[in-house]
């Protein structure tokens, strides 16, 4: 297995290797991405398979354009957002849940049914005929933390951009059912962040109104 990706990332295991991405990384510039890739291009064409797991697909959506015969070898792998997915098919893509196949599969995003509904859009071009959907679960091992009494109290902890895909609106829920204290930590370094934390406002309002405790 052969790992492409930037300086600091680490090489698979075991007997993996390590190919670093020169060009645009660190301050990335969509409209130059190409000359990042351009470098190992007959590379990676020609290994048995290719997972694409960059946040813009550009390898998959370049391989599935030019390289027609090639598509069903490549596979992108949608961790955020299901807007991120090339815009020239046919391609297949895996995803971490049952819920985010169903959204691919009927031409939804990522806002569907969200408190971000009326602000994002909600479709998008469904998955093809000759398109495959695949899932491999998300997972988080919590075997490391056993909840109990602490002196400053429990609480859950929620601290990320405030984007739907992020689970904010979950974690009020959460809230709201178990009665545990939740603190969230947003990011709002991009106007795009608190687009969508103020989109998130009512939620939270909702959820202290329900029985919540909600710090910020």
């Amino acid at each position: 297995m052969t790992l492409y990706g930037a300086p600091g990332s680490l090489p698979p295991r075991p007997k993996g290797k390590l190919r670093y991405i020169p060009g645009t990384y660190g301050t990335i510039n969509l409209a130059r991405e190409h000359q990042a890739i351009d470098w190992f291009w007959d590379e990676i064409i020609a290994h048995d398979f290719i997972l694409d797991c960059s946040h813009n697909h550009l390898v998959a959506e370049e391989a599935a354009w030019y390289y027609r015969d090639l598509t069903a070898k490549i596979a992108v792998v949608l961790n955020g957002a299901t807007t991120h997915t090339p815009r020239c098919g046919p391609y297949n893509a895996i995803v971490g849940s049952q819920h985010w196949k169903q959204l691919l599969l009927y031409g939804r995003t990522e806002y569907f049914r969200t408190p971000f509904a009326r602000r994002y859009p909600v479709s998008i071009e469904p998955l093809q005929e000759d398109d495959i959907a695949g899932v491999v679960l998300w997972a988080t091992d919590t075997n490391f933390y056993t909840p109990g009494d602490s002196p400053k109290g429990n609480f859950m902890l929620w601290i990320s951009h405030p984007e739907p895909y992020k689970g904010l609106p979950e974690a009020l829920e959460v809230a709201v059912r178990t009665r545990v204290p939740l603190v969230v930590s947003p990011s709002l370094a991009m106007a795009g962040h608190r687009q969508a934390w103020q989109a998130v406002q009512p939620s939270i309002k909702s959820a202290v109104e329900r029985g919540a405790e909600i710090r910020v």
